[in-house]
């Protein structure tokens, strides 16, 4: 029987898997839309169900945090500012790895943009943790999924982006250094204290 229909023995090992099946959709994608817009839609889309592979190519897209009740309007609009925050730090990693800006000044960054999110403010300073860092992760997801389907991206690009991610993801603040979210309490406490 199973071999009449092909697709349904790997459809049911994946949901005994438990495996995510939302796939951002080529229509989502349009050459005309505004970044914005194709960020604000591939939020609302992914919104509606997971997809494997997500976080740094490995992580489905599932989060502990109250992140996952922002609607997906906030989570494209913080994707916008993150990347916009990048720029300013002048991260380029498809040209130069050592632009990468270090996990702790993006958590910072993370941190003071959701505190004025009731929700955020609200979380014990553990699930604050987890939101700042899956919102690090998402983030960046969004935006360069997004993007992507504008059109190809060459491979310097590619390799950037899924550096960056595993970079974020292991909460590294060089190619050479590790840090953990609790370095990055201790650096907010720092910063508070000033």
């Amino acid at each position: 029987m199973f071999k009449r229909l092909g697709v349904l023995p790997a459809f049911l090992l994946a949901a005994l898997l438990g495996a995510c099946t939302v796939k951002p959709q080529a229509s989502s994608v349009n050459s005309n839309v505004a970044p914005e817009e194709l960020v604000a839609r591939l939020a609302m889309e992914m919104d509606q169900g997971c997809a494997d592979g997500w976080i740094a190519g490995r992580e489905p897209r599932v989060f502990k945090s109250g992140y996952r009740r922002i609607p997906s309007v906030e989570k494209a609009k913080f994707a916008l500012a993150y990347a916009k925050f990048l720029v300013e730090q002048k991260q380029d990693l498809s040209v130069d790895m050592n632009s990468y800006v270090p996990y702790a000044k993006r958590a910072l960054f993370a941190y003071h943009y959701w505190s004025s999110e009731k929700s955020f403010r609200d979380s014990s300073p553990h699930l604050q943790n987890y939101w700042v860092h899956e919102s690090l992760l998402d983030a960046s997801e969004l935006y360069w999924r997004a993007l992507e389907g504008e059109g190809p991206a060459d491979s310097a690009r590619v390799i950037g982006h899924d550096t960056e991610q595993n970079m974020v993801y292991k909460f590294m603040e060089s190619e050479n250094k590790q840090s953990s979210r609790s370095d990055f309490r201790n650096q907010l406490s720092a910063e508070e204290k000033r």
